[in-house]
C-alpha cells in the first residue's frame, strides 16, 4: 500500500486514523501517529480519539458558526444604519443602551458614543405621564422577548 510507505518515510511506527463528518457531511481525518512505538488501538482508546476528532470538528462548527453571525451582525448593523429614524438597541437589567444608529446621534445633534456611553443625559428619567423611563423601556424588550411585536415613537425632548 503506498500509505504505508508513505507512514513509514515519515517514521510513523502505529497510526489510528477516523473520519471528521460535519453536518453529515465528510469533511477529513484526523491522523494520530506514535512515531516510536508499535501500539495496539483497543477500543477505549479508540472511542478517546474519536472523541478528540469530535472536539475537532465542534471547533471547525464553531468556528463556521461564528462567521455566520458576524455576517448576520453586519447586515443588521446595515439595516439600522439605514433606517430614517432615530434607533437605538438595548440590552440588560436595567436596561442600559448598547448601540444605536447615526440618525438617533443626529436628533440629539451629539456623536453614537456619547449616546452610548451617556444615554441618561439624553434620555428622561420619567415618562410625561409619570412613568420611569427604565420601567417602560424593561417592559416593551419583555413583551418582544415573549414574542410580541412593539411599535412605539418617542419624541426628543
Amino acid at each position: 500500500m503506498p500509505e504505508k510507505q508513505l507512514l513509514a518515510y515519515y517514521g510513523t511506527v502505529s497510526v489510528f486514523i477516523t473520519p471528521i463528518f460535519i453536518k453529515e457531511k465528510f469533511w477529513g481525518f484526523v491522523i494520530f501517529s506514535d512515531l516510536r512505538n508499535e501500539r495496539y488501538f483497543d477500543d477505549d482508546c479508540a472511542e478517546m480519539m474519536r472523541s478528540a476528532a469530535f472536539l475537532c470538528a465542534n471547533a471547525v462548527m464553531r468556528q463556521e458558526m461564528e462567521r455566520e453571525i458576524i455576517k448576520a451582525n453586519r447586515f443588521c448593523h446595515v439595516i439600522i444604519e439605514s433606517m430614517p429614524v432615530g434607533m437605538a438597541i438595548f440590552k440588560g437589567n436595567p436596561p442600559r443602551i448598547v448601540d444605536c444608529n447615526k440618525k438617533l446621534a443626529e436628533m440629539f445633534d451629539t456623536t453614537k458614543q456619547q449616546i452610548v456611553i451617556d444615554y441618561d443625559v439624553f434620555s428622561p428619567k420619567y415618562l410625561p405621564d409619570g412613568r420611569l423611563a427604565s420601567e417602560h423601556i424593561r417592559y416593551n424588550m419583555n413583551r418582544t422577548i415573549a414574542g410580541e411585536t412593539v411599535n412605539e415613537e418617542a419624541l426628543p425632548f
